[in-house]
């Protein structure tokens, strides 16, 4: 199935990122992107879908790396570097496909993620906003 395909394409570009930025250690991608090892480690190597919030999460701490290369395969992992790696395995990438119901839903639901963690923060800033004036009192 081509959903499936997908799925494991983009696994194994996650694990790429945890192989080659962070010396194979699920812990320390993990902690860095403020999720559970066990989750994420689920996500890459078990039958649990990469979460939106794991994209979301690892395109916020590493904007250098393409989300155009982490959800379809195209181009270079990094932004600034041109795609000059031969595609290895066909299921990366789906040239027939413009975009997939598997990756427009992603990218839906990656927006929602968005907008709800933009609006969580605008609460926090608030609330840091009401104690820094009570502590100013």
């Amino acid at each position: 199935m081509i959903n499936e395909e997908l799925e494991m394409a983009l696994k194994r570009r996650v694990a790429e990122v945890v192989n080659r930025e962070y010396n194979s250690s699920v812990n320390k991608f993990a902690a860095a992107l403020g999720i559970r090892q066990t989750t994420l480690n689920d996500q890459i190597n078990r039958s649990a879908k990469i979460s939106a919030t794991t994209l979301l999460a690892l395109t916020e701490i590493r904007p250098d790396i393409s989300a155009e290369w982490l959800l379809r395969g195209e181009g270079g992992m990094f932004k600034h570097e041109p795609d000059t790696r031969q595609i290895r395995d066909d299921s990366e990438r789906k040239t027939d496909l413009p975009h997939s119901n598997y990756e427009n839903a992603l990218l839906k639901e990656m927006a929602e993620q968005r907008s709800v963690f933009i609006e969580q923060l605008r609460t926090k800033d608030k609330q840091i906003s009401s104690l820094l004036e009570l502590l100013n009192k």
